[in-house]
């Protein structure tokens, strides 16, 4: 039924009857719309659909974030390969410095796990040939294969 306020009071023009049809098939869209099960998840078999997965994990972990605080649910090692495993799908350099604000944790925090993802074979550092300040890091190919790995068990599950 139409609200009250789009009603017209004389309910005798036919603009009456035509926002009361309106009315009714956005109601009936509506109740559509919500009753939709979204389309399963097709298996990530492509680069392509696998940086999209990733990026909508990123983003489902900082709307969490923002949600509930960052402190509660800290992963910053696995912020960490998430970020760098993007990076690499889109072939970008990632700096020590980019990568622990990517974790979401304070610097400290995240230069430790970095450190401790390198010591496990994760990660790798490399010296920047032209800045001697800065180091790059990314993904060890071990690390990528697991990864791409871990996101294809992930599309098969979701499908």
């Amino acid at each position: 039924m139409l609200p009250k306020k789009m009603r017209d009071p004389a309910e005798n023009r036919p603009q009456a009857d035509d926002l009361e049809l309106i009315w009714e098939e956005l109601e009936a869209l509506r109740a559509r719309l919500f009753t939709v099960e979204p389309a399963p998840l097709k298996v990530a078999s492509d680069q392509v659909a696998k940086t999209r997965l990733v990026r909508e994990i990123i983003k489902s972990r900082r709307c969490r974030d923002s949600i509930f605080g960052a402190d509660l649910f800290g992963e910053p090692a696995w912020d960490l390969l998430l970020e760098l495993y993007l990076a690499q799908q889109q072939q970008m350099r990632t700096s020590v410095s980019d990568a622990c604000r990517a974790s979401a944790s304070p610097a400290t925090t995240g230069l430790r796990w970095i450190r401790i993802l390198e010591e496990q074979g994760w990660v790798k550092r490399e010296s920047d040939p032209l800045d001697a300040r800065r180091m790059w890091v990314s993904l060890t190919d071990r690390a990528t294969e697991v990864m791409q790995n871990y996101l294809e068990q992930l599309a098969l599950k979701a499908a």
